[in-house]
Order: C-alpha cells, then sequence, then structure tokens
C-alpha cells in the first residue's frame, strides 16, 4: 500500500511540475507578444479601419429593428473614422482629431495612457471606448501594418476593432 502511496505522490509531483512549466512557457510566450506588440506601435501613427463581431449579433438592441449583422461599421461614431493615434514608448497616446471632433473637445489633439500587459491567457491593452473612457482590450494580433483588439461583446460575441498604420 505504501509503495502505492509513493507512486502516486510522485507521479502528482511530476504532473504539477509539468503544468507549472507548461504555464510558465505560456506566460513567456504572451509576455515576449506583449512586448513585440509595444514595440511595433511606438511611434507609429494609425487609423481605426474595421469594426466587426465574429458572429452575427444585434448590436442595438435598444432601436425597434431586431438585426443579426458581423460588419459593425455603421455603429462607430462620426468623430473616430478621421482620428490619428500616435503612441509613443512612455505609455503615451495622441490622438490627432480630425475635422469630426467628439462633443466637447475642441483641441486638435488629445493626450491619454495606454498599457500593454500579460493577464492570464492573453495580452491585454489598456485603452479607451468610444467615448474616450478607459477600457481594456485583448489583443488578436498584429503585424508591421495593423493591429486587431478585442471586447466581449453580446451573447458570447468578440468584437473586433482594426487598426491600420498610416504612418
Amino acid at each position: 500500500m505504501k509503495r502505492i502511496y509513493y507512486l502516486l505522490t510522485a507521479t502528482s509531483a511530476i504532473f504539477c511540475i509539468s503544468c507549472n512549466k507548461s504555464t510558465s512557457e505560456e506566460d513567456k510566450k504572451l509576455q515576449e507578444q506583449a512586448t513585440a506588440f509595444q514595440a511595433s506601435i511606438v511611434n507609429h501613427t494609425y487609423r481605426l479601419t474595421n469594426f466587426y463581431s465574429d458572429k452575427p449579433i444585434d448590436y442595438n438592441p435598444y432601436d425597434s429593428v431586431v438585426k443579426s449583422e458581423t460588419d459593425l461599421n455603421i455603429y462607430v461614431l462620426p468623430y473616430l473614422w478621421d482620428d490619428q493615434y500616435t503612441y509613443s514608448n512612455a505609455g503615451k497616446l495622441d490622438i490627432a482629431q480630425g475635422a469630426n471632433k467628439i462633443g466637447g473637445e475642441s483641441a486638435d489633439v488629445l493626450h491619454f495612457d495606454y498599457q500593454i500587459g500579460v493577464k492570464p491567457g492573453n495580452v491585454y491593452f489598456n485603452y479607451f471606448d468610444y467615448y474616450y473612457k478607459p477600457m481594456q482590450y485583448n489583443l488578436d494580433s498584429f503585424n508591421d501594418s495593423t493591429f486587431i483588439i478585442w471586447v466581449n461583446g453580446p451573447i458570447g460575441s468578440k468584437l473586433f476593432s482594426r487598426f491600420v498604420r498610416i504612418k
């Protein structure tokens, strides 16, 4: 009986060590991804180009029309389309407002903070919503010319925002 106990204990210990190693390796990969994403956006300017859902949803449940759509560009507020987002290495974001400005803000450039980090299973992006209020997004993907972030949406959907580098 003791022999089985020791065997189970040893097996459990090996299993726990391999789980920790796997988690540690995943955390390391996520941290590398976060660092690479940060490096890819610093000193570059982006523009929002697309807003969509991963599955059909009724994005506006408060109107009288029930829709089932994935292309959500019609819901993007006009002032967001012509804004230009420039990121610095110090976690600072400058938003150059175009001709369409957010209500109550006449400044040509708005200043915000952003943060990129790691949480279990994801790279996060502390950014802002369409009213420029703080909001945490998840990184979906990025390359030298674009990045895509997402938040949870209605009925288990994911809402994606795609940004394209313009400078």
